[in-house]
């Protein structure tokens, strides 16, 4: 691991996405009307099915709004003022780049946001490996299947929405929508069951895939953990809840697009 310096701490603060699961899916057939029509059906994983079936650009987002009322309601209650700007900190963290649905494979760069100022972070996932880019251009690595906050960035994974809909009960229709400009479905569904269902919203293209996945997983109130120096005053507090506990949205489009993309052959692990 790279010492643990403020931006280092921040961003395993944000950051940390659960692991990718194997896809289940049924080859079942989704119906489509004209072309000025969208897909119907009630079963996510054909829906799963149809998507991994090409490569696409891919998008995801993590909305830190809850994070930061949680963190700004905490910090009111301390007998302290906060020295920095809780905003800055639970900042709208993003990714892009293109996937290999089929073989669970892909390249993502940072779009911005809940990062040190210039700082772009490059993510290559490879099933079940994550790997991320150091500042002096080397590759390091860690297994998916690992949940810890030290995993931080490596824990980012665009396959994981599709993981959750394939694992969802059946798809109750919400209407008529527009993803990218183009007609789409919306649909909703749950995972798990009591305090850890987490629902999943999917907007489905005319050919049956998916264009768009919203994941809203269970409240998690974060761990915090408050330092203090040899003489009692309040030193820092942290959260370590990770992004597993935030809604993230997770957009596929241009499906088809070139991927010849492939792991770095001299990463080492973390």
């Amino acid at each position: 691991h790279r010492p643990l310096g403020a931006g280092a701490l921040r961003r395993r603060r944000v950051t940390g996405v659960g692991a990718i699961a194997g896809l289940l899916v049924t080859a079942l057939a989704c119906g489509s009307g004209g072309d000025d029509q969208t897909a119907m059906t009630t079963d996510p994983a054909a829906v799963v099915e149809n998507t991994v079936a090409s490569t696409a650009r891919v998008s995801i987002s993590f909305d830190m709004s809850a994070a930061r009322a949680e963190w700004e309601s905490m910090l009111a209650e301390l007998p302290v003022e906060a020295e920095v700007d809780v905003g800055s900190l639970f900042t709208d963290l993003g990714f892009e780049g293109v996937v290999d649905l089929r073989a669970q494979r892909g390249q993502l760069v940072s779009t911005g946001g809940g990062m040190d100022e210039g700082e772009l972070i490059e993510l290559f996932v490879d099933r079940t490996r994550a790997y991320v880019r150091h500042d002096d251009g080397s590759w390091y690595y860690t297994e998916l299947s690992v949940r810890d906050a030290e995993a931080g960035l490596l824990q980012i994974d665009p396959f994981a929405p599709l993981t959750d809909l394939a694992e969802g009960g059946p798809l109750e229709v919400l209407g008529a929508d527009e993803v990218r400009g183009m007609a789409a479905t919306h649909y909703r569904t749950t995972t798990g069951t009591g305090e850890d269902a987490e629902t999943v919203e999917v907007w489905v293209d005319a050919e049956g895939r998916a264009v768009r996945i919203r994941t809203t997983p269970p409240t998690t109130p974060p761990t915090t953990v408050v330092s203090r120096d040899e003489t009692g005053g309040l030193v820092s507090v942290m959260s370590v809840a990770g992004m597993q506990t935030v809604p993230s949205t997770t957009e596929f489009w241009d499906f088809g697009v070139a991927f010849d993309m492939a792991a770095p052959e001299d990463a080492v692990p973390a």
